[in-house]
């Protein structure tokens, strides 16, 4: 596991470093707010687990134009259980908006499991108009900011 975590945070420092911002400025880091695991909680029961119930991943994307602040709320996202901090990095590049999530463990201690966490954070100076939004490379979806400024989205 702890390899796995070192290749992880690796990779996250290979994405951020080949990453370029919208005025070609590398990502910037900004602050993560994120609950409890859920696994933990009482609402997610052992029988629920056992019966391969999940929390279902989505995104929930806020943008004020005001303020050119896009705020996204990322619910149920898999992370290791041990971890003592979230950080995320974010850009935007020609129309790619790219969050990377990655997690931090206090001594390198991750430990072999995984849970869902809801977590958020708020990307900076985002114009409005059209955009991929690209979380983790994994979660990639289409928004346009003049037209709509909350959007949900959820992966099958």
């Amino acid at each position: 596991m702890k390899l796995s975590a070192l290749l992880l945070t690796a990779l996250t420092l290979v994405l951020i470093s080949c990453d370029s911002g919208q005025d070609g400025d590398s990502a910037a880091s900004i602050p993560v707010v994120f609950g409890e695991c859920k696994n933990s909680l009482e609402s997610y029961s052992a029988a629920a687990a056992e019966a391969g119930e999940t929390f279902p991943e989505c995104v929930i994307v806020n943008y004020d134009g005001d303020t050119g602040i896009l705020k996204i709320e990322h619910q149920n996202a898999v992370f290791n259980c041990c971890i003592a901090d979230l950080a995320a990095y974010a850009s935007i590049d020609t129309g790619i908006i790219t969050v990377t999530e990655s997690e931090i463990f206090e001594n390198d201690a991750a430990c072999n499991c995984v849970c869902p966490y809801d977590i958020s954070y708020e990307v900076p100076d985002v114009d409005t108009g059209e955009y991929t939004v690209n979380i983790n490379n994994t979660i990639q979806f289409k928004i346009n900011l003049s037209e709509q400024s909350t959007v949900t989205y959820c992966p099958d």
